[in-house]
């Protein structure tokens, strides 16, 4: 498989809800940075956070008069206070410092010291969580190919190099489809390298051996049920495709075909020029070339030239 072409930066993952659909895709490097920046970031929000929280809890204890020496001293830390973990530190050493020495010292300890430890416990888990952000390594990630030949290829076939482009892109088409297919329904893909353009590497069918003949009563071989037809079902646009849209505009998409060996003698007509015997088979046109659908050169096994049908 060739590179798959990603698109890089902010994206909404259709398959989970609104609220947590949102995505950011970037390259490794750019990715730890990102997970670095926003740890550092929770540490600073922490400071800022529990400045606010000191000032909150200062204006509250300020307002309970007269002070005493432990309220003088609850009020220094408030202010010169830089993070809730030191904060709990001087707390526990004035709880020590003034045990059997003031009135309701535990309820006046933990009225900051509470506080400055749920905030420095919700801040470390943050900053924990921060890395759930990047997905795991060694999970599959889901990414959105960035679109790069969308559209209909237009060949001016009226020109010898156009006609040959239009059967060269038919054919590379052809060789790459068969490669995917040996690869992904072969059973034989392994390893990390190997990654599929598509959400699901493969689309399920169901294959019958006897389906009914599908060009009427004697005309199938060996029989009216004895067709092969493989059927696909209902397969979303989103699950299967990997169409990115939301629910209210994907679609269902479903294929089935039925093949069978043809008795055809009543359907081919001979026609003879001055230099070869053919065999024309009416099938159904060629619509804007011919009313036959395919002609049969009788000679061809005799020229040794080529292949035949047999």
């Amino acid at each position: 498989m060739s590179a798959i072409p990603i698109h890089y930066g902010f994206w909404y993952d259709r398959s989970l809800s609104q609220a947590v659909g949102a995505t950011i895709t970037l390259p490794i490097r750019q990715a730890n940075i990102l997970v670095a920046a926003l740890s550092t970031l929770v540490t600073i929000s922490s400071s800022f956070f529990w400045i606010a929280a000191a000032f909150t809890i200062h204006q509250l204890i300020v307002q309970n008069e007269p002070a005493d020496g432990l309220d003088l001293q609850r009020q220094v830390v408030l202010r010169n206070s830089g993070s809730p973990p030191g904060v709990v530190w001087e707390m526990f050493k004035i709880q020590r410092a003034w045990r059997r020495k003031a009135a309701n010292l535990n309820s006046r300890v933990m009225v900051i010291a509470v506080p400055a430890l749920l905030i420095w416990l919700a801040f470390t888990v943050a900053g924990v969580f921060v890395a759930e952000v990047a997905s795991p390594s060694y999970t599959e990630v889901q990414v959105l190919a960035r679109p790069e030949k969308c559209g209909f290829w237009m060949y001016n076939t009226d020109s010898p190099d156009g006609f040959s482009a239009s059967n060269t892109k038919v054919l590379n088409d052809t060789i790459t489809a068969r490669n995917y297919a040996n690869h992904w329904y072969s059973g034989t893909s392994s390893g990390v390298a190997a990654r599929s353009l598509f959400p699901a590497p493969r689309l399920p069918y169901e294959v019958s051996n006897t389906a009914a003949c599908p060009f009427g009563a004697g005309r199938c071989i060996p029989g009216d049920s004895s067709a092969f037809s493989m059927d696909t079902g209902l397969l979303d646009s989103h699950v299967m495709f990997g169409i990115n849209a939301p629910q209210h505009d994907r679609v269902n998409l479903r294929k089935f075909v039925t093949c069978s060996p043809i008795h055809i003698k009543d359907l081919a007509k001979e026609y003879n020029n001055t230099n070869n015997d053919f065999l024309q088979f009416y099938l159904g046109e060629v619509v804007g070339v011919s009313d036959y659908t395919y002609f049969y050169n009788v000679h061809t096994p005799l020229d040794s030239v080529g292949y035949h049908l047999v």
